[in-house]
This record gives structure tokens, C-alpha cells and sequence, in this order.
């Protein structure tokens, strides 16, 4: 086996900073880290990943203080042209992180005195104004902390091609969600909040929304190679999506933002790099002003978090606390192909950026955690404070199923809550958290330390519960996620019990014989088969329409869907006639009791099936 020069000495030192670390105090004090390290490692990281089948390809940029220390690419931007990762030259899908860049442009217009961030949202809109559901106006800055409130939707929110995206405004005033929260209580995280922000950047400054951000933020740093628009230029240097399929990838998509300003961005990591010397180095890049130091500072510093233990909000980062460092951060992901991740450690005048071409949350946690863990090790490990004893009358609260708050509350997406709740149930002296299926960790346990306030007994991170003035817990919250506490009929295993009793009822239908003693009877018969028919049907469209259309709902509701969920309304006046039919039969008493009470039960799960989808959103005209 021959191996080379170079990766011998990458190896031994990988093995030198593993095995022999420098003092984690002088590490965190002096935060020195070198070019040479940083290759050791990445090379095994990213290499080990893509061998592992985990990713195609990947490029990473690593900046401290104000210069780029190193960057690479890793793997294959194109697997079947076996074209490379170059850190330079490869485009990638940024996603979410491009609200950090929103955020920056409210800054800055807000740095010139053009945008209060306390003000009204309505007072810089033009196009269209929000609704007053709520005695409190949305904010500014409850826009950049996703504090403001609004449902949360995906359908509709892409184009299948960059031409067919539809401008901001339009799209904003026939799409915008209802605002379902009271602003600034809570954080929900709201694509359509941060497309509402650019849209406000367009009309304050006067430019539209893309042609601003490449004036005022994307070429004063240099970045040439990055757009909110995807060029011709770009569009031939783009990564290609891949979707994981076992230890092979297939071709994914690409998917282009309706609202541009949440997710848009396509950058190299290099470019980045730029961005990310800007913000640590007090808004300037070169020669070019960013920023002023102070609106620097502000976006940096925690301006939300819904629980006084936990990380929160800035302007356009999240915060979270890694082995005793305070890093503020933003991801971003397209399911469908492209991840990234931007970190900041602004006490340690560090960033990096870290892009692929497919989706794996599991790969890009572990990347922040080694980095950190390698090159920024905690002095000393985060000690677990003693737990207090649980209390059955007072934690017993706790106990229920939960789900994020950005849920769809009024479009079919809201039936995504049955596969996604988290349950908290007490077990002897701790608290037991079960994840939803398909999480990183399955369960996790946590010791109290104090009223409604938790600690995980593994890493001592913090969670917390609010409770109503009726003494009732209405949220969990870990980290910066919020859970909304939901009532017990709507829990997984409640809703999937009703389901199958619902079918085998429905069914029987179908084998109930009773002898035609009255056209009464024979028109119940004939009524209730249709009405079981109708809804077997149905629900089996519904199960093919989220299997089949899964992509094609991100461009919108598809023909055959629209025209499937107004099947219901057929279900529903056929509800009426079985219950029509079921007064007539018991008042006319000409059928067997046995008869009657099938017919009473199929009738009561008739009507149940109709509130089941109207709870659902699983009928009506979209």
C-alpha cells in the first residue's frame, strides 16, 4: 500500500494534537490555532465522512483574526463527472444562512437611521400590511429573532427554476402567514418573518431586495463569487444536490426560494470567508465598512431567549454554549441536496463556514462538536449540579406530548405533528425526554436543579418549562428550541388509535347483512357503504399525495391534490344523510337491535372522521 508524504505527516499530526494537547487553559486563553492543524484535521474528518458514505462532498474556510487561516475541499461536486470540491470554485446552496445577511442589511439601515427596530413592521411596509390579530404590533427586531408570531408553511414557498420564482412583494402579499402567537413571547422560527424583513429592506431603501444585497453587503466584501440570483457563471460552478440512499447518493434537487431573503444565497466558502472577517472584525473588511462597531456588537449579543438559563436569539445568529465557549451560529439545509453551517466565536476572533451537497444534521454536529472539542477544549468538564428530588403533584406537570412551535397550524402540513412529538414522562428522580423518530439521540434524561428547570445528566445543558397564570405548563424549552405543550387528544398514539378503530368500523360496513325489511333500511345500507367507500378512498389518496408529491408541494398544491381534499365535502353531506337515516331507523324500530347499534357506532365514527380532518386541515378548497 503506497501512502504519501504528505498525508504520513497529516496523520502524525493529527496524532500530536490528539494525543498531546496543549494545555486547554493557555488553548482557550491564547486561541492559537494553526493552518497545519486545522489540515490534519479536517483531512481525516472529511475524508473518513465521505468514505463512510455520509456525504459526497464538502469544503470548509476557517478565519482568526481577520485572515483566512485555511480552507479545503473535500469529495466530489459532481459524482458522476467526478468533478471535485474546490473551496474556491465550488458554488454551494447556503439556505438559512442567508438570514444572517438579511439581518445584516436591516443593520445597516437601521446603523443610517432609516429603520427603528422597535417600530411597527406595518410603518415600513407598503405592499400589504399585517392584520392586527393582536393588541401588540410585530417589531422589527421580532422579525429578527423569530419572535413574531406567524404560522409556519412550505408549500408553495419554491420555484422548480430560478425564472419561475416569484418577486418578493407579490409572493408576500398572497402568501404571508396569519399571525397565530402574540409577538415577542415566544420564538418560533419563520422563513416567512425573514422574507418579510427583506421585503422591508427593498421598500425602505428603494432598491429591490437582490440588487441591494449585492450593492451594499456582497461586493464591498469581495464576494464575487455569490448571489442572491443564481448567474450563468454560478449556475456551472454549483455543487450538485444528493440525497442519501443506504451507502450510495442519488440526484436531488434544487430548490429556489420564493422568499429569497430567508434562503437564497449561493456562496463559496472562500467568499465567506470574507463575511465572516466583517463581522468579527467590527463590521470592516478591507476598506470596505460593513457595519458600525456598536450595530456589530448588537447583532452579536443575546437580544431573545424564552428562558433566563437558556441560550437565545441574537440579530440573525442563535447562540449556543459549547464546552464552555459561547459560539453564536446559523445553519442551513435543503433536504433535498445542500447543508451549511456558519459559527462564530467572536471572543476568540474565530469563524467558520462548512458546506455540503447533501443533508446529514448527524455529520455536521459532529464536525462543530470535534472542532470545538479539539481545538477549543473546555478547561474542565461541565460539572452535573445534585438533582433535587421530583415531586409527583408539582413535576408530574411535565408529563405530555410537545411539539416545536413552528408547526402549520391552517394548511395540510399541520398532520406533520402526529410524526413529530417529543414525550416527557417522569422516571423515579429524573425526567425522561423521547425524541420523535429519527432524531440524532432516541431519549435523553434530565435532573432538576430548580423550579420547572432541568439539567441533562450527560452534558449539563438546560431545560425548562412556562406555565400559564392557572398554574398549567404550556412549553418546554431546550436550547433554543420551544415545544408547545399539545392536549392530550392529540398525541401520536391517541390519534393513531382512533385511525384504526375508524377504519375497522368503516369496513364492517361492508359485511353487516341485514334483511331488507323497508326502503329506510336499504338506503341506510346503501348510504353508509358509499360514505365508507368515499373515506377509504380518501385517506388513501391522502397517504399517496404526501408519498408522491413530497417534492412538488414545495412549488405548490398539485391539481389532483387540490381536487382530492374536496373529496370531504362529499363525505360530509353523506354524514348527514347517515345520520338522517340513523334517527329513522331507531324511530321506526323496523330492524334487528344488533342492526341499529352497528349503525349507531357507524355513525358516531362517520361524524368523527369528518371533525378528524377538519381538525387536520384535511378538507377544503386549496
Amino acid at each position: 500500500m503506497n501512502i504519501s508524504r504528505k498525508k504520513i505527516l497529516l496523520l502524525l499530526s493529527l496524532l500530536l494534537l490528539t494525543f498531546c494537547p496543549a494545555n486547554p487553559a493557555l488553548a482557550t486563553e491564547t486561541s492559537e490555532i494553526s493552518s497545519e492543524s486545522l489540515e490534519a484535521f479536517f483531512e481525516v474528518f472529511f475524508n473518513g465522512a465521505i468514505e463512510e458514505s455520509k456525504i459526497p462532498g464538502a469544503a470548509i474556510v476557517v478565519v482568526q483574526n481577520g485572515e483566512q487561516l485555511f480552507s479545503g475541499g473535500y469529495g466530489y461536486a459532481d459524482l458522476e463527472k467526478k468533478i471535485k470540491v474546490s473551496p474556491s470554485e465550488t458554488v454551494f446552496f447556503v439556505e438559512s444562512v442567508s438570514k444572517s445577511f438579511t439581518a445584516t442589511a436591516v443593520m445597516q439601515l437601521a446603523d443610517e437611521g432609516y429603520i427603528d427596530l422597535g417600530a411597527d413592521v406595518n410603518a415600513y411596509i407598503n405592499a400589504f400590511q399585517l392584520p392586527a390579530t393582536f393588541a401588540q404590533p410585530v417589531t422589527v427586531a421580532d422579525l429578527l429573532v423569530h419572535t413574531g408570531g406567524f404560522d409556519d408553511t412550505d408549500i408553495g414557498a419554491y420555484a422548480k427554476h430560478e425564472a419561475e420564482v416569484t418577486p418578493l412583494s407579490n409572493y408576500l402579499k398572497k402568501n404571508m402567514p396569519a399571525r397565530v402567537m402574540p409577538p415577542g413571547e415566544i420564538v418560533s422560527y419563520s422563513n416567512h418573518g425573514y422574507a418579510l424583513a427583506g421585503l422591508m429592506v427593498e421598500e425602505v431603501s428603494g432598491i429591490p431586495y437582490t440588487r441591494y444585497m449585492n450593492q451594499k453587503i456582497l461586493e464591498p466584501l469581495g464576494m464575487h463569487c455569490s448571489s442572491f440570483v443564481l448567474t450563468d457563471e454560478l449556475e456551472n460552478r454549483l455543487a450538485s444536490p444528493y440525497l442519501r440512499a443506504g451507502d450510495k447518493f442519488q440526484l436531488g434537487s434544487f430548490l429556489y426560494h420564493n422568499y429569497s431573503p430567508a434562503g437564497a444565497l449561493k456562496a463559496t466558502v472562500e467568499d465567506m470567508a470574507n463575511y465572516i472577517t466583517a463581522h468579527l472584525q467590527g463590521g470592516q473588511f478591507m476598506e470596505s465598512r460593513l457595519l458600525s462597531t456598536g450595530a456589530i456588537e448588537s447583532m452579536h449579543q443575546q437580544q431573545f431567549t424564552n428562558h433566563e438559563e437558556l441560550p437565545g436569539w441574537t440579530y440573525g445568529f442563535y447562540e449556543r454554549n459549547m464546552h464552555g465557549h459561547r459560539t453564536i451560529m446559523h445553519g442551513g439545509a435543503n433536504r433535498l441536496g445542500h447543508m451549511s453551517e456558519l459559527l462564530l466565536m467572536p471572543e476568540h476572533q474565530v469563524g467558520l463556514f462548512f458546506a455540503s451537497n447533501t443533508f446529514n444534521h448527524e455529520v455536521r454536529e459532529q464536525l462543530i462538536s470535534e472542532f470545538i472539542d479539539q481545538f477549543y477544549p473546555a478547561a474542565a468538564e461541565a460539572a452535573v449540579s445534585y438533582g433535587l428530588p421530583l415531586e409527583s403533584a408539582q413535576d408530574g406537570r411535565y408529563a405530555g406530548h410537545y411539539y416545536s412551535t413552528r408547526q402549520a397550524r391552517n394548511t395540510v402540513e399541520k398532520i406533520t405533528m402526529l410524526l413529530g412529538q417529543f414525550k416527557v414522562e417522569l422516571d423515579d428522580d429524573k425526567l425522561r425526554v423521547i425524541y420523535p423518530q429519527g432524531s440524532i439521540a432516541s431519549e435523553e434524561s434530565w435532573i432538576k436543579i430548580g423550579p420547572k428547570l432541568f439539567q441533562n445528566e450527560d452534558d449539563g445543558a438546560s431545560l425548562a418549562f412556562r406555565e400559564d397564570a392557572a398554574g398549567n405548563i404550556t412549553h418546554m424549552f431546550m436550547g433554543i428550541e420551544a415545544y408547545e405543550r399539545l392536549p392530550w387528544y392529540t398525541s401520536t398514539n391517541i390519534q393513531a388509535g382512533f385511525i384504526v378503530i375508524m377504519l375497522v368500523v368503516l369496513l364492517s360496513i361492508f359485511f353487516r347483512r341485514q334483511p331488507v325489511s323497508s326502503r329506510d333500511i336499504k338506503v341506510s345500507v346503501i348510504t353508509a357503504r358509499l360514505l365508507a367507500g368515499l373515506n377509504l378512498l380518501f385517506l388513501a389518496g391522502v397517504v399517496l399525495v404526501f408519498l408522491s408529491y413530497q417534492v412538488e408541494l414545495a412549488y405548490g398544491m398539485p391539481v389532483l391534490a387540490k381536487l382530492l381534499f374536496i373529496v370531504p365535502f362529499g363525505s360530509l353531506a353523506l354524514t348527514v344523510a347517515v345520520i338522517y337515516y340513523c334517527v329513522r331507523i331507531w324511530m321506526e324500530r323496523n330492524s334487528t337491535f344488533s342492526y341499529r347499534l352497528h349503525y349507531s357506532i357507524f355513525t358516531i365514527c362517520a361524524a368523527g372522521f369528518i371533525t378528524f380532518l377538519n381538525y387536520w386541515n384535511l378538507m377544503g378548497i386549496y
